[in-house]
């Protein structure tokens, strides 16, 4: 029984994952060039476009968890 529940996780997680791939590689945005598909990076992504109109020079620095 635990090892199903294991399984959908992953499963989920791995299907979460996919989706984020297929949106990045969809989006027609010079940010194709950027390296990086979780959660966090696909946040930074849409924070770029955001203020890529009103604020086009922005540095983002953080600490890179990995």
């Amino acid at each position: 029984m635990l090892k199903i529940i294991i399984d959908r996780i992953l499963e989920a997680k791995k299907l979460k994952q996919e989706k984020i791939v297929l949106k990045t590689r969809s989006r027609p945005s010079p940010l194709r060039r950027l390296v990086g598909i979780s959660l966090k990076m696909q946040e930074i992504y849409d924070t770029i476009d955001r203020m890529r109109t009103d604020a086009p020079n922005v540095l983002i620095e953080g600490k890179a968890n990995g």
